[in-house]
């Protein structure tokens, strides 16, 4: 009876965490689809080195010069790596959260450590994708090649390892991501717990206690706090996942939708202390933050669309598989 009761509550335990992993990358992809315009000329400025670059004037120019569907360039790499990313992230996230609960390590020091174990796994996956996206979309317009094609050319550059390139700096972003959810888990829990006080009669079996717009709100609060901790990390790893490993020999491009890292920058250091203190030497400390604002502004209603996609989603999975 002891092993039947452990076997089910294993599976139950795989069940719960398909479910979540699912229903969030479902929400990854419908978030990062719409998005994807914004995503795109955020990245691009977030690598250019040039000092006047203004989001809405790169967007602008980058459609002048190679037409609206150059805003959609790498969107089904991306739609993919947010899909596995995201599923691979939230499964390992559930697994290692319930056997958390088992061991009744209940500290905000175990979430963020469970978030970021779970986080390091799927990076070590998903990130080769993520490099793939990332050159697609800072590629030069007068030498754009498609997904397989900059596949072989990073290939060809510096072998498999290229598809790792930037891996120590993605490992410690992980902690963007613990943060993230941690915040929003921890928040979500004090919204809950102020509404059923209120209103104790509001619990049904696979709705969610808070309404779409409060958990949006929450979503947006959580990962704007994860996106001003992590910036500096997360502009070094956009400059090492853009740059070549080996420096073409074509002349620098002049556009500034073409991305004027060899243009601004006669030596691109290959590591991310490197990146930093060349990005300090350059721009000073604001220099760490360029691109901050648009980052906190798409990401953030990103993962906003996200969790509360997720909510609704696993809410109405629990609905069906709930016994009539």
């Amino acid at each position: 009876r002891r092993v039947h009761g452990g076997i089910h509550s294993v599976m139950s335990t795989n069940n719960e965490a398909l479910v979540e992993a699912s229903s969030a990358a479902i929400g990854a992809v419908f978030s990062s689809a719409a998005l994807y315009p914004l995503d795109i000329t955020k990245v691009k400025l977030q690598s250019c080195h040039d000092k006047q670059a203004r989001f809405f004037e790169l967007m602008l120019r980058t459609v002048r010069e190679e037409g609206v569907m150059a805003l959609f360039t790498g969107l089904r790499p991306k739609c993919l790596e947010s899909l596995l990313s995201t599923f691979s992230y939230f499964y390992w996230y559930s697994i290692l959260r319930h056997l958390q609960k088992q061991m009744k390590m209940t500290s905000t020091g175990a979430s963020l450590l469970i978030a970021g174990v779970a986080g390091a796994i799927n990076t070590s996956f998903t990130l080769p994708l993520d490099v793939l996206t990332t050159r697609l979309q800072t590629q030069s317009s007068q030498h754009k090649v498609g997904a397989w094609d900059m596949a072989y050319k990073i290939f060809d550059e510096s072998g498999l390892l290229g598809f790792w390139r930037g891996y120590g700096v993605a490992v410690l972003l992980c902690c963007n991501p613990a943060i993230n959810y941690t915040s929003f888990e921890m928040i979500k829990a004090r919204a809950e717990a102020l509404v059923l006080a209120r209103n104790p009669n509001i619990r049904r079996h696979g709705v969610p206690i808070l309404r779409a717009a409060q958990l949006f709100v929450i979503g947006l609060v959580a990962k704007a706090i994860a996106t001003i901790v992590t910036y500096p990390l997360i502009r070094a790893k956009v400059i090492l996942t853009s740059t070549p490993a080996k420096r073409s020999a074509s002349p620098p491009v002049d556009s500034i939708s073409e991305v004027q890292v060899v243009k601004a920058t006669p030596h691109i250091p290959h590591s991310m202390l490197g990146v930093l203190m060349n990005i300090f030497k350059t721009d000073g400390i604001l220099g760490w933050y360029k691109g901050c604002g648009e980052q906190i502004g798409i990401t953030v209603i990103r993962s906003a669309l996200l969790l509360m996609t997720k909510e609704y989603i696993q809410a109405f999975a629990r609905t069906l598989a709930a016994p009539a």
